[in-house]
């Protein structure tokens, strides 16, 4: 008889404990699954990268001649003022998007999604997206 065999043969216990940490794996997937499900991606090349006087990093993104989501705000390498990205990763930010613009390459950056802005397309020209996250290459 092997090991299994004696557990699935004890009074069902392995089968209730399989039980409880199955329902347990449902139950946070549910919940992670809804902590994500209100973010989205927007990815294409910088036709616009610069930072202001008092430290707004802007980006434009686009595609070719398309406009991918307008230019917006993303981090402030000054203060955080409100911006999910601290100084210190919106500098390291700035330096990622730097590199991605003198290698031509298409940029990635999340945000979440916070009324009216739901997708790449609508978020307004100029606005500071407080939720946007450190990008990638």
């Amino acid at each position: 008889m092997s090991i299994f065999d004696g557990i699935v043969k004890s009074s069902g216990k392995f089968f209730g404990a399989a039980k409880k940490c199955l329902i347990s794996v449902l139950v946070l997937s549910t919940f992670a699954t809804s902590a994500s499900a209100g973010e989205f991606l927007c990815y294409g090349k910088l036709g616009l990268l610069g930072v202001t006087e008092t430290g707004d990093v802007i980006v434009k993104i686009v595609n070719g001649s398309e406009t991918i989501a307008e230019a917006h705000y993303i981090c402030n390498v000054v203060s955080q003022g409100g911006y999910v990205t601290t100084p210190t990763a919106c500098k390291a930010s700035l330096d990622i998007l730097i590199a991605a613009r003198n290698a031509d390459k298409v940029v990635y950056i999340g945000y979440s999604e916070l009324a009216p802005v739901f997708s790449c397309k609508t978020i307004p020209a100029w606005s500071k997206q407080l939720s946007a996250r450190s990008p990638r290459y």
